[in-house]
C-alpha cells in the first residue's frame, strides 16, 4: 500500500513538474492608463520602435496559504500570485524607459513564457515591441 501511494505521488509530481508554454498576443485595450481615443494624431509624435522585457517569478508554498511574487530589478509582492502582471507592467515600463523623450506606446505586443513546477513555482517572462511616442506638450 505504501509502495503505490509512492508511486501514484510520484506520477503526479512527474505530471505537473516542468509545464512550459508560450504566448503571443496583441491586447485590445493598449494602455489602461493612458486613453489614447483621446489623443489626435496631432497631439503626439511618433519616435520610433520601443522593446522591453521582464521577468517575474512567484512562489506558493502549498499547502500553506503564503506566497509571494517578485520581479526583475527588484522588488516583491507578498501574497499575491499575479505574476504575469508584475513581469507585463514591468516590460511596459522598461520599453518606453528605452526610447528617449517617450511618454507611451501604441499599440504594444506581448510575447509571453511561462514555466511552472507543479504549483510551487512560476516563472513569467514578457517581452513588449511596440511604437514609442511623445506627447506634444500645450502651447498656452
Amino acid at each position: 500500500m505504501k509502495v503505490r501511494n509512492v508511486v501514484i505521488g510520484g506520477l503526479l509530481l512527474g505530471i505537473g513538474a516542468g509545464c512550459s508554454t508560450r504566448i503571443a498576443r496583441i491586447p485590445i485595450v493598449p494602455v489602461p492608463e493612458l486613453k489614447i481615443e483621446a489623443l489626435t494624431r496631432a497631439d503626439y509624435r511618433v519616435i520610433g520602435p520601443a522593446q522591453g522585457e521582464a521577468t517575474a517569478s512567484a512562489v506558493f508554498l502549498f499547502p500553506l496559504p503564503i506566497c509571494w511574487v517578485t520581479v526583475s530589478g527588484g522588488g516583491t509582492y507578498m501574497f499575491r500570485l499575479n505574476a504575469s502582471r508584475r513581469a507585463r507592467d514591468l516590460a511596459m515600463y522598461n520599453a518606453v524607459e528605452s526610447v528617449p523623450n517617450a511618454d507611451a506606446m501604441l499599440t504594444p505586443r506581448f510575447k509571453d513564457e511561462r514555466s511552472s513546477v507543479f504549483v510551487w513555482y512560476t516563472r513569467h517572462h514578457s517581452v513588449v515591441t511596440g511604437k514609442a511616442i511623445e506627447i506634444k506638450a500645450e502651447k498656452p
